[in-house]
């Protein structure tokens, strides 16, 4: 995972993503629930096509409409979001799989794209820049 020196030179936040429902994907269910109305940091462009793996069976992955969101964002969303059940889970899957992909990819049929002024009232703090 990256340093505190590596989060210096993030790219800004371009949009956010709001989950609306559970993921598919190979983390357990209950834990894919818990991103359900979390307020996530796009700081790529997306939507776009994009191909990944499968966490657990390292099966390719191919989404036509992907949002990508850096993992580590992602967590800090769960930990702020008070999912701190859920970010240790990806924290721990994280921390024990070095080759892990730094990106996570949400597919846009499971949220939406929101104004950053109707977020205020998620913390966003850990992500400015």
């Amino acid at each position: 995972m990256e340093t505190i020196r590596d989060q210096e030179h993030l790219p800004e936040i371009r949009s956010w993503y709001v989950v609306r429902s559970t993921p598919l994907g190979e983390a357990p269910f209950d834990i894919r629930q818990r991103w359900i109305g979390i307020a996530l940091p796009v700081r790529e462009r997306a939507p776009g096509r994009a191909g990944g793996r499968g966490i657990l069976s390292d099966k390719p992955v191919d989404m036509r409409s992907a949002v990508p969101v850096r993992t580590l964002d992602a967590i800090e969303a769960l930990r702020a979001a008070g999912q701190e059940e859920a970010a240790e889970w990806w924290q721990d899957y994280h921390s024990h799989h070095p080759n892990a992909a730094e990106t996570l990819l949400f597919d846009t049929e499971w949220g939406e794209f929101v104004d950053s002024k109707i977020l205020s009232d998620f913390q966003t703090e850990p992500f400015n820049d």
